[in-house]
């Protein structure tokens, strides 16, 4: 297998039984080239070359730093750090939901409808591709600026369960918990988990349970602390902060020390357990 450089912008590449075929070249290639996937997505066809012996940029093996998974901010870190998604997926969920609105009119199996479906799959897929590269570029740059990472052990699967219920035991608030799953999956929390595993020099996971509610400073826990999405006041010693940044305080500190759990003041467990 052979890689040639184009231009700025095209390479080629020699492939066994079919010859030189041209691609966009991203990047310059380093290292043993060991093989080329060829793919088709609904975006068209695509090109993966894994190269071996590549020189990169060692990632970190010391430092920790607690990270704090949101929907309103997808990555809060315990130094301040917030990482955004692209600004991009916001357009393409638009289009995405007027395309769709065009599919559900047109008429099953007629060719409108097969082209209004790949329209569909096309955005959907560019999207899915924009959230991957946001992924890889967060947890690189987290990975390479600390060596541990304190994540929460969430369930994201049960989390992200529908509330419909049945028709017997119909379920409550069924839009509202849509919309909250498909902004949870819209972040992609496993998939930066996921890439997190094989990054990151060492993870961490500990309960997740009150660390939105619980002070950084002082350690109480009370859940009239949290004021808004946005904002922490603490009840007891007066400490206030971004809400996110200090619940990610708290997931570094149980990473520290893991077998420390919160302890739950009485206003808060009558909050919890109504009775």
């Amino acid at each position: 297998m052979t890689v040639e450089r184009l231009n700025n912008r095209w390479g080629h590449v020699r492939l066994p039984k079919i010859g030189w075929v041209k691609f966009r070249m991203t990047r310059n290639l380093s290292g043993k080239l060991t093989e080329a996937t060829v793919s088709l997505t609904p975006l068209g066809w695509q090109i993966s070359i894994g190269c071996k012996d590549c020189d990169i940029r060692d990632f970190a093996t010391e430092g920790a730093v607690g990270i704090d998974r949101g929907v309103s901010v997808p990555l809060m870190l315990s130094d301040g750090t917030a990482y955004m998604l692209p600004e991009r997926l916001d357009s393409i969920e638009r289009r995405a939901c007027k395309t769709q609105r065009i599919l559900a009119r047109r008429k099953r199996g007629s060719n409108r409808h097969a082209l209004a479906r790949k329209r569909v799959a096309a955005l959907k897929a560019k999207a899915a591709r924009i959230r991957k590269h946001w992924a890889h570029e967060t947890t690189t740059d987290i990975c390479r600026n600390h060596g541990t990472a304190v994540i929460e052990r969430l369930r994201i699967r049960d989390m992200t369960a529908s509330a419909a219920g049945t028709v017997e035991e119909p379920g409550r608030n069924v839009a509202q918990k849509r919309g909250l799953n498909r902004a949870i999956l819209n972040v992609g929390w496993h998939q930066i988990e996921t890439r997190l595993f094989y990054k990151a020099h060492r993870i961490v996971k500990v309960d997740p349970r009150f660390t939105s509610q619980t002070c950084s400073c002082c350690g109480a826990v009370d859940s009239r602390s949290r004021k808004n999405q946005a904002s922490f006041v603490c009840t007891t010693c007066g400490f206030h902060a971004n809400a996110d940044h200090n619940a990610a305080l708290n997931i570094l500190h149980r990473g520290n020390t893991p077998v420390v759990e919160p302890q739950v003041t009485v206003a808060s467990k009558r909050k919890l357990h109504p009775v």
